[in-house]
């Protein structure tokens, strides 16, 4: 499961510290939290935008408008994508929301 967040400007370890993004830096706190409670069960994956080395996803995901939050399936498959500010608790319905969908699919297969 990988839940993949695209910003622009600096990603710090104490905290992401997104300058350039108003909604980023509103998220930061909320994303942090939701990684420590998720992270056992979604891999977080936070990529500058702007950073050439990024271009790819960049395109892969059709990123127009950040912060843009891809939720991807272990298969690969794009699973839900959020631009913009998300609120807390639309954020944890559709993390919650990955994770149970990966759990079924697991008992499938």
């Amino acid at each position: 499961l990988r839940c993949c967040v695209v910003g622009v400007e600096v990603l710090t370890p104490d905290g992401l510290c997104l300058r350039q993004c108003e909604s980023c830096n509103l998220m930061a706190a909320s994303m942090l939290a939701f990684e420590k409670e998720y992270g056992d069960r979604v891999d977080f994956v936070l990529l500058n935008g702007d950073d050439p080395r990024n271009a790819a996803v960049v395109r892969a995901f059709g990123v127009d408008g950040i912060p843009h939050i891809a939720m991807v399936t272990a298969q690969g498959a794009l699973w839900a994508t959020l631009i913009g500010f998300v609120p807390n608790a639309v954020m944890a319905k559709r993390l919650l929301g990955l994770s149970r969908a990966e759990s079924d699919a697991g008992r499938h297969n």
